[in-house]
């Protein structure tokens, strides 16, 4: 089996519909406070939400490899936010004080037929709600 070296013509991809994003996040109590989780890398694909784009989402629009992003969130508005996208590593605390969470997208590819078709069958088997399944 061999391996060709990807092209790189000086661009780097932009996050949009139907692309396969891995990026790393760590989630902190508040600003400048200790991190209350490790950092975590998370893969989904952008776009296919059964109700248009997600809040986070629309966060990460246009961003590209190596952008990194910031947000504060409170622990009520987590499933609204993410959506289908709960999962494994996200933040899921007790604590009533807004949350910091930082990341850095590390790879935006083209996802593949069968990545789509798999992330699609995940979110049809939530119905109408999200139950933080694992894309």
């Amino acid at each position: 089996m061999t391996f060709e070296k990807p092209h790189f013509d000086g661009t780097m991809e932009k996050i949009g519909a139907q692309k396969k994003i891995t990026m790393s996040f760590r989630v902190q109590g508040e600003a400048d406070s200790q991190d209350l989780q490790p950092s975590s890398i998370f893969e989904f694909v952008f776009g296919i939400g059964t109700r248009g784009l997600t809040p986070f989402e629309y966060q990460l629009a246009n961003k590209k490899e190596g952008d990194t992003f910031s947000f504060q969130l409170k622990k009520a508005d987590i499933p609204h936010f993410f959506q289908h996208l709960i999962g494994p590593g996200l933040p899921m605390t007790d604590d009533i004080h807004p949350l910091c969470i930082k990341g850095e997208v590390i790879k935006v590819s083209q996802a593949d037929q069968r990545e789509v078709i798999k992330a699609l069958a995940e979110i049809a088997r939530c119905g109408d709600h999200c139950c933080g399944h694992e894309l």
